[in-house]
């Protein structure tokens, strides 16, 4: 496919989704909202913990024990299951609100993460909150945003199905272009894997100085 075409290709998939796409961001930004603001409103008790386990975590990292394979196996396991959940969603009629609970709760993670993190306070919460958090997540976030929309496309066609005696093949997705964009988000993600597990760890321990 050269770039022309691509360009087409997008241009094309992003009017056609259009809604879906502003509804799923919407929630995303909502869920990250509420995260931040439920640290803000933490006590000091809970604060100083998330505090204390976060300093346990950077020690950790200087450890000999430190895995950067294991923390690519987690981060496989931890992000895999949300894609495939995402995915399975399609295929049912209240895929939609499943689709989007889920962005939510991501969105709810990822804005919490990053608010205990500043929380902790330190010259460095700032860059050490974008380096651990920041780059692997704008590349699973698109990636979730991508299966997203497409699983809410496919749910929306079975819901029209079921309450309008509609075809299969009227405005829906055949399931091989389904199945080859699962592999390509999994595929898209496989790079947050590498920065997560080999390239975010030596960042923090070189900034935090440990």
């Amino acid at each position: 496919m050269d770039s022309k075409r691509l360009k087409d290709f997008v241009m094309r998939e992003l009017e056609d989704n259009f809604w879906s796409l502003i509804v799923i961001l919407m929630f995303l930004t909502i869920g990250t909202i509420l995260g931040n603001y439920m640290v803000k409103y933490m006590g000091n008790d809970n604060l100083k913990a998330l505090n204390d386990y976060l300093s346990v975590f950077l020690k950790g990292l200087k450890d000999e024990g430190f895995s950067g394979k294991n923390l690519f196996m987690e981060a496989i396991r931890n992000n895999v299951i949300i894609i495939i959940i995402i995915w399975s969603s399609g295929f049912t009629i209240l895929g939609t609100p499943i689709v989007l609970l889920i962005n939510l709760l991501k969105g709810f993670t990822f804005g919490f993460s990053l608010a205990v993190i500043l929380a902790a306070g330190g010259e460095n919460s700032l860059v050490i909150s974008i380096l651990s958090l920041v780059p692997q997540n704008i590349i699973y976030i698109i990636g979730i945003v991508i299966i997203s929309v497409y699983s809410v496309k496919a749910s929306l066609v079975k819901l029209k199905q079921k309450i309008f005696k509609v075809k299969s093949s009227e405005g829906g997705i055949t399931l091989a272009n389904y199945l080859y964009c699962l592999l390509f988000v999994l595929l898209f993600m496989t790079i947050g894997f590498i920065v997560e597990a080999y390239i975010t760890p030596p960042a923090i321990k070189y900034v935090s100085g440990i």
